[in-house]
């Protein structure tokens, strides 16, 4: 019998639970289960924690300093986001292109060089 050696034991057997009544899920579906998951998971920490805040801060009188709503802080979230992610694709094509031009030339020298040496090989 096979030892697991590392990954969620849980996870794995829901995996072959899964499996086993037909229902296998694509990659895409289980990335965007899991990402469901998280997302649930973090929601439910995010308001215990707004709730024991709200429990700690309830009598404290109110700033005169003007605070973003919650719908600011949500579109200025998601812009720098947004700026970091077109930083991040900026980034991956200058490394892809980069690469792509050295396979290229690693290519073209070895082909070369295999044009130019007489084969060795025996038949």
């Amino acid at each position: 019998m096979d030892t697991v050696t590392g990954g969620d034991w849980n996870s794995m057997c829901e995996s072959w639970l899964l499996a086993r009544k037909g229902m296998v899920m694509t990659s895409q579906e289980a990335i965007t289960e899991a990402t469901r998951r998280s997302q649930e998971a973090i929601a439910s920490a995010v308001q215990a924690w707004a709730d024991g805040v709200q429990k700690l801060v309830g009598s404290v009188p109110a700033l005169d300093a003007k605070v973003p709503s919650a719908d600011e802080v949500v579109d200025n979230f998601f812009n720098v986001a947004e700026q970091v992610l077109a930083i991040q694709r900026e980034f991956t094509k200058s490394v892809l292109a980069a690469t792509t031009s050295v396979a290229t030339a690693a290519t073209t020298a070895h082909n070369a060089a295999n044009t130019a040496a007489p084969s060795t090989k025996n038949s």
